[in-house]
């Protein structure tokens, strides 16, 4: 199975509300906005999991002033690839292509998270991978 961040084939909630399963539609949470001066700091491991879909694990960020790495993911009940990546922490706005700790060059995912002010809290704005698989707003949260 090919590596992906918070998600496998499931990324597909286009909208603020849909539907896990058979059960009741889940509201999304709606990211922190954009704000370009924010400065939180996110170094650490987070636990992340899905309200609409059966997914999980960690993902640990080191962090440089406004550099933020990716140095490593995990996945509650998969065994895909660990991913990796560097990119600029624009104000409490994260958008970092990842790719596969072993060396791989068949996938690539472009994630872009929402902290909140403390740094403590992310939320997924979007995703989009070399499978083609997306995903919307929302689908994912994290805390450290």
């Amino acid at each position: 199975m090919n590596a992906r961040l918070l998600v496998t084939a499931l990324w597909l909630a286009p909208t603020a509300a849909c539907t896990a399963g058979d059960s009741e539609p889940v509201d999304l949470p709606e990211c922190t906005p954009f704000d370009a001066a924010a400065r939180p700091m996110v170094a650490g491991t987070f636990r992340y999991d899905s309200l609409v879909f059966a997914l999980g694990g960690t993902i640990t960020f080191e962090q440089t002033e406004q550099t933020v790495r990716v140095v490593d993911t995990t996945y509650d009940h998969h065994d895909d690839r660990a991913l990796q990546g560097e990119a600029p922490l624009d104000g409490n706005r994260l958008d970092i292509v990842l790719t596969p700790k072993n060396g791989d060059t068949d996938y690539s995912a472009r994630v872009v998270l929402s902290f909140d002010a403390t740094g403590d809290r992310f939320c997924l704005v979007s995703f989009s991978d070399t499978n083609d698989d997306v995903g919307s707003e929302g689908t994912y949260t994290g805390t450290r």
